[in-house]
């Protein structure tokens, strides 16, 4: 009944288009259907943006990992073999800077920028902002240079220009990466994983539309304190969001109940931070959630759906986002204190029956 005393939101909505695909977990990890699963993405996104041809909606989302190329960043500190810059690059030009640093720097850029040109013509298509769900290598600067790979969410603007992007910060136990295996490598060739994720480090905040949008991966929303720390940590930032946006890819399921599971989580998220979440699942479901847990749309079970969702932001404040499990952890010292004693009183020995003395009355046998 509480539900009814909601504020009304305020604000112009966000309007989102979320694009559910149906690709098999096979196919998503065979290199050679890169292009056919962007080309099913694209085909369902460019059919619910023609459904509503005169409006553009503020935001595209696919889902997580649907870009198989993924991106390339190249730290500074990194030298590439001069004869691989020299192919890459051709002769020095007379007005571009001829020193080997400055063509290492122009050869790292140009690797990097190689794989956003790639996604560019997309988000020209589209003409609005995308969020999209992709693979992204880091080659660090160390001796060897070794490589890191995170589970990435890349903003792009109209224009195809890069706003901002999300490394998942919770990566899957055994699913993405094996405990201690950076310790012991070998660990690896006991498992069909090639290596681990690098957990991402902060959250990300882009503006799109007026309104501020995050980010969050896969099963991250089936962790209470994970969305609870990442809103907390840009609200601490004067960022707080108005919209949380899930990518997730639950073709590892075949449809069964572990989709409805991830739902109903996201679900008690919305509720536990008065925000509210849209979720782009391939192979479903799908997904818009307010702040209050209703769900306001929800797409299909293994099957393609373009989803038009309009986001209203809440804006209100919960007892979650202010104490988190300090509640729950005060009963349970509460509860140790007044059980406690009991306990060690009984492990310390049984209690002994009177033997006599005043109020008491010694039965001796005849």
């Amino acid at each position: 009944w509480r539900i009814a005393d909601a504020p009304a939101p305020a604000g112009d909505p966000l309007d989102v288009l979320l694009v559910q695909g149906s690709i098999d977990t096979e196919l998503k990890h065979d290199p050679d259907a890169a292009v056919t699963v962007a080309r099913h993405y694209d085909d369902l996104t460019m059919a619910g943006l023609a459904a509503e041809p005169g409006r553009r909606p503020d935001l595209v989302v696919w889902p997580e990992t649907m870009w198989r190329v993924g991106l390339l960043q190249v730290d500074p500190g990194v030298e590439f073999p001069a004869a691989e810059v020299e192919d890459a690059l051709g002769p020095p030009a007379d007005d571009a800077p001829s020193s080997p640093a400055a063509r290492q720097s122009r050869y790292r850029r140009l690797l990097e920028q190689q794989r956003l040109d790639a996604l560019a013509p997309f988000a020209k298509r589209y003409a609005t902002h995308w969020l999209v769900g992709l693979d992204r290598q880091r080659l660090v600067a160390a001796a060897p240079p070794r490589w890191e790979s995170y589970n990435s969410a890349l903003f792009l603007d109209a224009a195809g220009r890069p706003l901002g992007c999300y490394d998942k910060m919770h990566p899957v136990m055994f699913g993405e990466y094996v405990p201690a295996a950076d310790w012991f490598p070998f660990l690896y060739r006991l498992t069909p994983l090639p290596g681990g994720l690098t957990a991402g480090r902060t959250p990300v905040m882009v503006p799109i539309a007026g309104r501020r949008v995050t980010a969050t991966i896969c099963y991250e929303t089936a962790l209470p304190e994970a969305v609870r720390s990442l809103v907390g940590e840009l609200a601490a930032a004067g960022r707080r969001p108005d919209v949380i946006v899930n990518l997730t890819n639950d073709g590892w399921f075949w449809g069964s109940s572990e989709l409805d599971m991830h739902l109903v989580a996201a679900i008690f998220r919305a509720v536990e931070v008065r925000t509210p979440i849209v979720i782009a699942a391939n192979t479903g479901l799908s997904a818009s959630i307010d702040g209050s847990g209703r769900l306001l749309a929800r797409g299909p079970r293994r099957q393609t759906a373009a989803l038009r969702v309009a986001v209203r932001p809440d804006g209100r404040h919960s007892p979650w986002l202010l104490a988190g499990s300090l509640p729950v952890g005060a009963c349970v010292a509460i509860m140790a204190a007044v059980t406690l004693p009991c306990l060690l009183s009984r492990l310390g020995g049984r209690p002994r029956l009177p033997t006599g003395g005043a109020g008491t009355t010694a039965f001796e046998p005849h």
